[in-house]
């Protein structure tokens, strides 16, 4: 009983840090892919590789937030149509799950300026 009690702990222990990581090395992969293409100048690519960073979320992970500053740094500065980009980033954000909704703010300011582009 105890044997197979600590068996199927350590197998959930692993199940979660190889979770953990394929998700760190997924959202690292695409920031650095958006990297390489903003230094191409192919900005649509970069924010579609950002919002595939954010979706690689769980709690503690850098890449994940990084993405999330990038892509919003994106919207105020390179997007050709804000209204499609600020919906796509929205959808982003809200498609994360979790017990919570992480950033809360970001989700707020995407719908503030949402509502400012609609007056």
């Amino acid at each position: 009983m105890i044997r197979s009690t600590i068996t199927a702990l350590l197998l959930s222990v692993v199940f979660v840090l190889a979770l953990g990581t394929r998700l760190t090395w997924l959202a690292s992969h695409h920031l650095s892919d958006a990297q390489h293409a903003v230094e191409q100048k192919q900005f649509a690519l970069a924010f579609d590789y950002y919002n595939r960073a954010i979706r690689n979320y769980y709690p503690g992970n850098p890449y994940s937030r990084k993405a999330v500053l990038n892509a919003k740094n994106f919207v105020g500065s390179y997007s050709q149509n804000i209204n499609k980009d600020l919906q796509q980033f929205r959808g982003s954000l809200l498609s994360i799950r979790s017990l919570y909704q992480p950033y809360n703010k970001e989700v707020e300011w995407i719908e503030n300026k949402l509502s400012e582009s609609r007056e």
